[in-house]
């Protein structure tokens, strides 16, 4: 049975506020007798306090042995002071996810959804249906009594879908349909192409009413006007913006620099184009643009040059 709106929605509320309550403990060393003297688990705000220092817990197992962490400036070794050991960097980050997210429910039908540069959104539908919109994404709601539909316009969101066969559920991307009755996929799409994730469940994906693909979990559709091709990215790494995290395996920096300027004003840029084939493993906080800049620096020799409006990696010769 599927959560009403306003049901989820105090959960998520919830969540986030035991999060922030959380995290301001951990702050001040005192999450222990806040705990003592909180809510009961049974209470939802309780049970999602328990949940964050679960989350603590589990981070701690399996960081804590690292010789290395971010300290409070976000690098070099850590200062293990009170409750501030290696695990600090990894809970702080998924605290921040969380928090990051602005709850948004039951938009009216024909209402633009966008994010700002940076920003994320979590929708709730009046049909239990949820969206999580990633940066600089814009969407338009069009739900009748036959058919759910939305009007995809930029950007990347995750849609979960509340199962209704006799009114499905309907993205128009790219020129194409994605039909669903009930499943979780993701859409992403830019200037340059459009591509579809499926998740969970399945998807028909529709082109002027005649079926062009079914998807399995797993398959990642490029849809273009002349040929469709399907893939099989890593679904974790592809996800990771749902915790605020960027997700690198051997990457072109080229590629790497234009993931993560997805999400600032102050976009990072490369002073020679040959530094664009170095390739870079690891795991980066999306906000963290000059925390990433430093790094790539560091790593490769380089040297960083902040302006107003951009932070240019440069050689060092």
């Amino acid at each position: 049975m599927t959560d009403s709106p306003s049901r989820a929605t105090a959960r998520d509320l919830a969540v986030i506020e035991a999060s922030q309550r959380f995290a301001q403990a951990l702050a001040h060393g005192d999450a222990a007798r806040h705990r003592t003297q909180g809510p009961r688990a049974k209470d939802p705000a309780g049970k999602a306090y328990a949940d964050a220092e679960a989350i603590w817990r589990d981070l701690d197992a399996i960081v804590g042995s690292r010789p290395v962490a971010a300290n409070d400036e976000g690098f070099g070794p850590a200062r293990r002071t009170g409750w501030r050991w290696p695990a600090a960097a990894a809970v702080a980050a998924v605290l921040a996810a969380v928090l990051s997210f602005t709850l948004m429910l039951a938009p009216r039908s024909g209402e633009l959804l966008h994010t700002p540069v940076g920003g994320q959104k979590l929708v709730a539908l009046e049909d239990g249906s949820r969206i999580a919109l990633n940066t600089a994404t814009e969407l338009e709601v069009r739900y009748d009594r036959k058919r759910r539909a939305i009007r995809f316009d930029h950007g990347e969101a995750l849609f979960e879908v509340a199962h209704d066969a006799g009114r499905p559920f309907v993205v128009t991307v790219g020129g194409y349909d994605v039909v669903a009755l009930g499943t979780s996929f993701s859409v992403r799409s830019d200037e340059h192409a459009s591509w579809v994730t499926l998740v969970d469940g399945s998807v028909r994906i529709e082109r002027n009413g005649r079926q062009a693909a079914i998807l399995r979990p797993g398959e990642r559709l490029a849809l273009d006007s002349k040929r469709l091709s399907v893939d099989h990215p890593q679904l974790d790494t592809l996800m990771a913006w749902r915790q605020g995290k960027l997700i690198l395996d051997e990457t072109l920096l080229s590629d790497a620099v234009l993931e993560i300027n997805r999400y600032t004003a102050r976009p990072i840029r490369l002073g020679d184009p040959a530094l664009g084939r170095k390739r870079l493993s690891g795991t980066f906080r999306v906000r963290g643009t000059e925390d990433f800049a430093s790094s790539v620096a560091v790593l490769y020799g380089l040297r960083l040059v902040r302006t107003p409006n951009a932070l240019v990696l440069q050689p060092a010769s």
